[in-house]
């Protein structure tokens, strides 16, 4: 069973939203919340509100990788990124946790990613765009995360350990978009779609989740 962060290491008294403030700090469960995304991306998926594309590399080089957008509800999202049981909150107890978290996740979402892919506009076959979504190096986060974190107010989310390393750092933001979505990112594989290969650029995602909350 996944851990909680303890509401007074998971700081959220800043927040300007009071009733957003204790909905967050009694969220439900990392797996609960692992399951309410997954039925929400299915829908969506469903719905043909989700979408699957393939991104060709311009650093990456002679490499391509999948990836799926899934809207899902604002209480859900919130939940997911900015509650003490959620994304952000299992790569702040270790990294380890975290990743076991991301690829709970990612294996989830696998289900609504094939209901999602459209061969007339994804140039890979299925099992090809499976591979790089179910790969390794592949990672959940916010879609269009620049704008959903330079929009957010400051300082509303400080985890004590984060805030005493960078009290100003956008991590301290608790992004909620008005049209909330998450962005499945597929592991890159070469062009033959055989081999796998990380973004040299994200060696230490990892580690960097763990330290700042933000990738």
């Amino acid at each position: 069973m996944m851990r909680n962060v303890a509401p007074l290491e998971w700081d959220l008294t800043e927040m300007a939203d009071q009733r957003r403030m204790r909905r967050l700090l009694n969220a439900p469960s990392a797996e609960s919340i692992a399951e309410i995304t997954t039925h929400e991306a299915m829908q969506a998926a469903i719905d043909r509100r989700a979408a699957v594309a393939w991104e060709r590399g311009h650093l990456m080089q002679d490499c391509g990788r999948a990836i799926a957008v899934f809207p899902i509800s604002p209480i859900t999202f919130d939940a997911l990124f900015n509650g003490p049981s959620g994304y952000r909150a299992q790569y702040y107890l270790s990294t380890s946790e975290g990743a076991a978290f991301n690829r709970m996740l990612v294996m989830a979402l696998l289900k609504a990613a094939e209901r999602a892919y459209d061969p007339d506009r994804v140039p890979q076959t299925w099992p090809i765009v499976q591979a790089s979504l179910d790969g390794c190096w592949s990672k959940l986060w916010i879609f269009n995360d620049t704008d959903a974190f330079t929009s957010a107010p400051p300082g509303e989310l400080r985890p004590r350990r984060r805030a005493e390393r960078h009290p100003t750092g956008i991590a301290l933001c608790a992004p909620l978009p008005s049209n909330p979505a998450i962005e499945l990112k597929g592991t890159w594989l070469s062009n033959d779609g055989y081999h796998q290969t990380q973004d040299p650029l994200k060696f230490d995602l990892d580690v960097r989740l763990h330290e700042r909350g933000h990738a």
